[in-house]
């Protein structure tokens, strides 16, 4: 590319960012240019930031400004946002550093550099925390459907199938020595994925600047790598599911340069290594070009050390070249114990000596099952009773004998309203306490 920019008679920065291998390359990233219209995708940026979603007006004045490159629906979005000072904030707020906004309206005469406009474009391509993926995806799809005799520049020479987002910006009003032509853009598929800048000025025609641009857009789809992603999934356990004593998780990752490990997370926290090398002829089958017919993980996720109730499990795959990759994350609930209050109901009279029942399940089998009334103990339930119910509705506890009962005697409280509360201890030592059961004691 070097040499073929030597040979060119205009002035070029290129800028280049390789998703995959986390690298950027520029060549003369000190250069500054004006935008001309690919300030558009700033501005696209700054609205998106400021209001998501947009009202149908917004969407047909952000259309026509990147589809269409219309210069009149710009410049009423440059208005709305304020014109150069506020746009120029956002900027500033967004890391744009050498990026200078263009005063009295014209916003086309902002000022740029390479890298600055890399960064602006990996706000669109990749995750980040100015703009939401609804957000990205909105900017994408305009990018995506620029009109036909606009989709030259940094997405020429890319193969049929490959995702191409671009913006081009360029003035044909001025002489040749300030004929600026420029061109945006992310490329995303066959292995590859990156973000390019390409700025050029002092070209002899609007064709000159277009043809430079195109020629240096194939050259870097030739020459940058061709990367296979990792991919994974969690086939176990299932999202939003509930589980408890020794459960599996269980999946698959395949990544081109070997997997190094992969490591189970529990609410952010590393609990531990899956093991790695199942055989999974699925996903051989599926991805071929991997050669991995033993991609498959497993790990036994002790429950028992967790606190019930609810939790992420995340996996994170480290490969042999040190880059990590995670999957989203999937909701659980751990319930290693779980009880019920039959009797009594709540908002109902006591009177006398009056029966609490109902029945726990834990895990780790239980201790014993307190009764306090208004946070005091009251006395301790019988545990054993029959529930051949809850045997059928819970078969993973084994457990036919989880009832209890309890005689509360409701002559040493104060007549009124009280609360009963239910707690259970487990034969690992923890505890859990049922919610609250709101009654009226009475003496006769």
């Amino acid at each position: 590319m070097t040499n073929y920019i030597g040979s060119r008679s205009n002035t070029v920065s290129v800028g280049v960012y390789d998703a995959n291998m986390g690298q950027t390359y520029t060549y003369n990233s000190s250069k500054t240019y004006y935008t001309e219209s690919v300030v558009k995708m700033s501005m696209l940026a700054d609205v998106l930031y400021q209001k998501f979603p947009i009202t149908s007006s917004e969407n047909s004045l952000l259309t026509r400004m990147i589809e269409n490159s219309n210069n009149s629906a710009a410049s009423t979005i440059w208005r709305q946002l304020g014109s150069d000072k506020a746009v120029q904030s956002f900027f500033q707020k967004v890391g744009l550093k050498n990026t200078i906004a263009g005063t009295d309206g014209w916003w086309g005469h902002t000022t740029t550099n390479v890298t600055d406009q890399l960064t602006m474009m990996k706000y669109f391509a990749y995750p980040n925390s100015v703009l939401t993926d609804s957000q990205r995806t909105y900017g994408l799809n305009l990018m995506q459907h620029v009109e036909s005799d606009q989709r030259w520049g940094t997405g020429y020479g890319i193969p049929a199938g490959v995702s191409v987002a671009l913006k081009n910006g360029w003035v044909t009003s001025n002489p040749p020595s300030k004929l600026f032509v420029n061109s945006l853009g992310y490329i995303n598929g066959q292995g590859k994925n990156y973000v390019i800048a390409v700025l050029t000025t002092d070209n002899s025609s609007l064709s000159y600047g277009m043809e430079t641009i195109n020629k240096i857009s194939s050259l870097v789809w030739n020459e940058v790598p061709k990367t296979l992603p990792s991919i994974g999934v969690m086939d176990a356990t299932t999202n939003n599911s509930t589980i408890n004593e020794q459960s599996v998780v269980r999946g698959w990752f395949i990544d081109e340069k070997g997997v190094s490990k992969v490591d189970i997370l529990v609410d952010g926290k590393v609990v531990g290594q899956a093991v790695y090398g199942d055989s999974r002829s699925d996903v051989q089958k599926a991805y071929p070009q991997y050669k991995n017919g033993n991609a498959g993980f497993h790990f036994t996720l002790d429950t028992t050390k967790l606190s019930d109730g609810k939790h992420t499990v995340t996996i994170k795959e480290t490969g042999k070249n040190g880059r990590v990759t995670a999957l989203p994350d999937k909701n659980i609930t751990i319930a290693n114990s779980r009880g019920y209050v039959d009797k009594p109901v709540t908002n109902t009279t006591l009177i006398g000596t009056s029966n609490v029942s109902g029945w726990f399940l834990d895990i780790t089998g239980v201790s014993k099952i307190d009764i306090l009334v208004d946070g005091s103990a009251a006395g301790q339930a019988v545990y054993g009773d029959s529930r051949p119910d809850v045997l059928k509705a819970y078969p993973q506890y084994h457990n036919g004998n989880a009832g209890y009962h309890f005689s509360l005697n409701t002559v040493n409280y104060s007549e009124g309203k009280h609360t009963i509360t239910i707690k259970e201890t487990g034969k690992d030592g923890r505890s859990k306490t049922l919610p609250g059961i709101s009654v009226m004691l009475k003496y006769k």
